[in-house]
């Protein structure tokens, strides 16, 4: 029996010592919705390397990813704007976006456990359909033209780079400033001139049109004994204080449960009664039919078009305006991928 267990002892300490040399293995791998990259090591190259050209920079400033073998400190990344480098935003794996000052010293990168410096390929600002040539319908303007989303680093002067935009002769469809995105209409055959322009961070087309989704209520959302008025283990929250916002089909009602906490002056035109059937599930009192009142029986309502999310894109002045706590849509653009819009939720 002493050799079995003095086998099986060896055999446990090889397997605790291989996993414990997988569980220290960082993962480089840079993550583009294009494919994957694992970087070389070539923090000193890009030291000596020369300054970029004028036409890779942008108001003085050119634009890297910096891969770090340990993520910097909150304290680091100020050193390292001071410095001229303004980590922008994460990128898995271990790396940020970042904005160099054309004059920054970048010896001093050598400080912060640098790993890689990339200059990312115009190819990997794409969406993968995008790359792949694949044109959505709803995104196409007559045959030759295409609307796309395109992101530019957060922090740049929205000003300079609708005129960079336009000086190239494209047309400008929807600028978005608090999310540093415009909506520019591109001709096909140019798709590469907007992802060589060094402030663009990410290509796209437009989101498909929104579809109405769920239609199930306060079974579904588990709210009943939150806001139960009728029974004593009701915490009695009926949302009365609190406004929210909704994007929709156009006006709803009228109807007796929405009298008196409902504006409706951002709507136009009535296209269906998806929003009657949400705003309803939303707040309405149940005063007709209490088995079938919404969740926040209480709560005020801003009705909006659900045309370009009026409501999500003008959440903070809404927040700060009219008190709106809580924006909510149920419609969709379509599932699994991470778009500009999704960010821009968030």
């Amino acid at each position: 029996m002493q050799p079995k267990k003095l086998c099986f002892l060896v055999s446990a300490f090889i397997c605790l010592m291989t996993a414990t040399a997988f569980a220290g293995q960082a993962d480089y791998s840079i993550l583009f919705k294009t494919g994957t990259l694992i970087p070389e090591s070539n923090l000193e190259d890009f030291i000596t390397a020369p300054q970029p050209a004028s036409d890779q920079q942008f108001d003085g400033k050119y634009f890297r990813l910096i891969q770090f073998n340990a993520i910097p400190t909150a304290a680091q990344k100020v050193e390292l704007a001071n410095a001229g480098f303004r980590l922008i935003s994460y990128f898995p794996n271990f790396a940020f976006w970042t904005e160099i000052r054309a004059n920054a010293s970048k010896e001093i990168l050598r400080n912060y456990a640098v790993r890689s410096v990339i200059d990312v390929n115009p190819i990997n600002k794409l969406d993968r359909e995008i790359a792949a040539g694949n044109f959505p319908s709803y995104a196409m303007h007559g045959k030759n033209e295409i609307d796309l989303q395109i992101g530019y680093y957060k922090g740049l002067n929205s000003e300079m780079v609708q005129s960079a935009f336009t000086h190239s002769g494209f047309e400008i469809v929807q600028r978005y400033d608090y999310s540093s995105w415009m909506v520019v209409r591109v001709p096909v055959t140019k798709i590469g001139d907007i992802t060589a322009m060094p402030f663009v961070a990410s290509v796209t087309a437009v989101a498909p049109p929104s579809e109405p989704d769920d239609e199930q209520a306060r079974s579904l959302h588990r709210s009943s004994t939150i806001n139960r008025t009728d029974a004593p283990i009701g915490r009695h929250y009926s949302g009365a204080g609190v406004s929210a916002a909704l994007g929709d089909d156009g006006p709803v009602g009228p109807h007796i449960d929405y009298q008196g906490r409902i504006d409706q002056s951002n709507t136009t035109a009535n296209v269906g009664n998806h929003g009657d059937m949400t705003v309803g599930i939303l707040m309405g009192a149940g005063n007709i039919d209490p088995t079938i009142k919404g969740m926040a029986t209480g709560a005020f309502i801003y009705v909006y078009d659900i045309g370009g999310y009026a409501h999500v894109l003008n959440s903070p002045s809404l927040n700060a305006n009219q008190g709106v706590m809580v924006t909510s849509t149920s419609y969709s653009q379509g599932c699994n991928d991470y778009t500009t819009d999704t960010q821009t939720g968030d």
